[in-house]
């Protein structure tokens, strides 16, 4: 080989080495901006699967919530024979059942209250608790 060559031959080894160098740090840049991506795509997975479990669980517990009346559970409507009640008071009288006015006082203001609670206005008349 011929000193010129030797020389071109030398610089362009320098120069196979600064690419290589170039590529390499390229290379490291890559991995390690993939690696990044990779962990933000497992933290967002880890997030939906959060999100997802949440959904389920308010799903599951807003089914359940629909199936509950309060009204129900504050104001126990039903009848003890002839009579209708309301949270055990017997609301009512007749001539065979004589129903203490306490009792009957006692429903009357449930009912006023259960009315009151769900905002019922009669047209002609007020309801108002004494």
């Amino acid at each position: 080989m011929h000193r010129v060559e030797i020389i071109q031959s030398g610089k362009h080894c320098l120069r196979l080495r600064r690419v290589r160098t170039y590529v390499f740090a390229l290379r490291q840049r890559w991995l390690y901006e993939n690696q990044r991506a990779l962990l933000q795509i497992h933290r967002l997975h880890e997030q939906r699967d959060s999100n997802q479990a949440l959904l389920r669980w308010c799903s599951a517990k807003q089914s359940q919530l629909s199936t509950v009346n309060v009204l129900n559970d504050c104001f126990h409507i039903w009848h003890s024979g002839p009579f209708a009640t309301i949270n055990g008071f017997r609301l009512g009288r007749n001539h065979t059942t004589q129903v203490d006015w306490n009792e009957i006082n006692a429903a009357l203001g449930d009912i006023l209250l259960l009315l009151a609670t769900i905002d019922y206005n009669f047209s002609r008349y007020t309801l108002s608790l004494i």
